[in-house]
């Protein structure tokens, strides 16, 4: 939503309301007595009402999701780390 905002004003695209639904699929695998996810899919609904022509509420959107920094996140694989403080500093866990 943030960046359809800011991008809205640029494009000359009127905004009356707006609302975002988001949908995250997950696939879980037991394993003993824990679980262990994945993502499968997420799902957007864009909620805009505007006056502006349907073909420019489209170019809207399709140039936010492009620089959206948590779409582009989550459209990939990343590498992600993690550490646990210990009386000697951080230490990676593997």
């Amino acid at each position: 939503m943030t960046q359809i905002k800011a991008f809205a004003k640029r494009m000359d695209v009127k905004i009356d309301d707006l609302s975002v639904n988001a949908e995250a699929n997950w696939q879980w695998t037991p394993t003993g007595r824990i679980y262990e996810t994945a993502p499968k899919s997420f799902h957007l609904d864009v909620l805009l009402e505007s006056s502006s022509p349907l073909k420019d509420q489209i170019a809207l959107i399709q140039a936010a999701r492009k620089r959206c920094f948590v779409e582009q996140t989550l459209g990939q694989a990343n590498s992600i780390s993690h550490r646990i403080r210990t009386d000697t500093g951080l230490m990676a866990v593997d």
